[in-house]
């Protein structure tokens, strides 16, 4: 784990949907938009951890971001995700066990969510989502958080309204 410290003022939003993502930090009014090469990452699925190590090292080179506190968002098209609030207790594993079945990854990371009265099974590519964190983790990021834009919306209604990285 990376133990620097950062000036507090130096945050940054990764936002990743399908096969692109959006680098936002604090000190930015504006996004920084990068499509992932196919080579890379399609599908939710690493390609090849050395292009996509490479291809971030590169944008992060490029656009002179210096290592900060990063928070990974993921994107609606980038979970799984079940409602199982109405599940009843008996019948919870079993529904969340045949839901966990379904999703193509190899390796996942799953958790259930209660926000309000709501519950939530979330499911994430735990490859994808290791290997993010590693790439930023060498260059020096420190990762504060992996979560996805859909248990915000839940936690913070008014992004389903109009949800814009610069809100948050």
């Amino acid at each position: 784990r990376n133990t620097m410290k950062f000036p507090k003022k130096q945050i940054a939003i990764f936002y990743i949907e399908k096969n692109k993502g959006e680098f936002l930090t604090n000190t930015s009014s504006k996004s920084i938009e990068l499509n992932f090469p196919k080579d890379a990452f399609a599908h939710l699925e690493i390609v090849s951890k050395q292009k996509l190590t490479e291809f971030i090292q590169e944008f992060l080179k490029d656009k002179k971001i210096e290592p900060m506190q990063v928070y990974i968002l993921l994107g609606k098209n980038s979970t799984f995700e079940k409602d199982i609030s109405d599940i009843s207790p008996s019948e919870r594993h079993i529904e969340i066990q045949k839901f966990l079945d379904i999703v193509p990854f190899e390796e996942i990371l799953s958790k259930v969510f209660k926000i309000q009265k709501k519950e939530k099974i979330m499911v994430v590519n735990k490859n994808f989502c290791q290997e993010i964190a590693d790439i930023f983790n060498g260059e020096g990021f420190s990762i504060s958080a992996i979560t996805a834009v859909s248990i915000l919306e839940e936690a913070m209604p008014k992004l389903k309204e109009k949800f814009e990285l610069s809100t948050l």
